[in-house]
C-alpha cells in the first residue's frame, strides 16, 4: 500500500469511527506536519528511552543503534535488542514535532518493524504512542483498547511483532481535540511479552497531522 493511499483510508477509517466526517475549525495559520523517516541519517532528531527491569543495563542487556543488515527504504534500519531475560521492558525512540496550539488535527502513523521470527505466540510487540508528553514509562502508551478509541489528544497502537517474519507493516489513525500543546511527541518502540532475549529492526516511519 503506497504512503498516500494508506493516509487516505486511515482518514476515511478515523473519521467514519468517530462520527464526524466534517471537521472542527482551525487556526488560520495551522500547517500540515508531515515526516517520513528512513534512518538514512541514523538516529539525528531522536531520543532513546527505556522501561526495563532493574538491573537491566544500557549497551549490555538492551540497545538502540542504527543497523545496515536489514532495511526496507534507504539502506538503514533502527535495530532495537532487549534482554528481557530478567523481567519484562520495553525501549524506543521519540521525536517531537510542531503543532499548532489550540487546532485539532487529523493523525495517521505508518511504522514498519522486522522480526527474525514467525510464532503464533506473542513474543514481543510494537509500541506507538503520539501525544503531547515524551513518554517516560510503558505506562504512558496507549494501551490496545485507547488505541481503538481514535481521538483523543493521545494516538498510538500495541499490536504483535512476530506475527510474521521479516518485515511487516503496522498502521493507526485518530484525531484529536483543539491541543494545548505546541509540540506532540512521536515514539515507537518495542516491548517483551515473554521473558527473552528480543532483536527487531523498525524503519519507513510516517506521521502526518492535518488540520481539521
Amino acid at each position: 500500500m503506497s504512503q498516500q493511499t494508506r493516509r487516505r483510508f486511515l482518514r476515511i477509517a478515523t473519521a467514519t469511527a468517530t462520527g464526524s466526517i466534517v471537521g472542527v475549525a482551525a487556526a488560520d495559520d495551522a500547517a500540515t506536519v508531515s515526516h517520513h523517516e528512513t534512518f538514512a541519517n541514523g538516529l539525528d532528531g531522536w531520543s532513546i528511552d527505556a522501561d526495563v527491569a532493574d538491573g537491566v543495563e544500557e549497551g549490555t542487556d538492551w540497545s538502540v543503534g542504527v543497523t545496515e543488515d536489514r532495511s526496507l527504504v534507504d539502506g538503514r534500519a533502527a535495530s532495537l535488542t532487549l534482554d528481557a531475560t530478567a523481567g519484562h521492558g520495553g525501549i524506543w525512540i521519540a521525536r517531537e514535532f510542531d503543532v499548532e496550539p489550540g487546532t485539532a488535527y487529523y493523525g495517521d502513523i505508518g511504522v514498519s518493524g522486522w522480526s527474525p521470527v514467525e510464532s503464533e505466540i506473542d513474543l514481543s510487540r510494537i509500541r506507538v504512542y503520539a501525544g503531547p508528553e515524551s513518554p517516560t514509562s510503558l505506562e504512558d502508551f496507549p494501551t490496545a483498547l485507547e488505541a481503538w478509541r481514535l481521538h483523543g489528544e493521545v494516538g498510538g497502537l500495541v499490536e504483535p511483532l512476530n506475527r510474521t517474519e521479516g518485515w511487516d507493516e503496522f498502521q493507526t489513525g485518530w484525531e484529536t481535540p483543539a491541543l494545548s500543546t505546541d509540540t506532540i511527541t512521536l515514539a515507537v518502540g518495542i516491548q517483551s511479552a515473554w521473558e527473552i532475549d528480543l532483536e527487531h529492526a523498525i524503519d519507513d516511519v510516517v506521521i502526518e497531522l492535518e488540520p481539521r
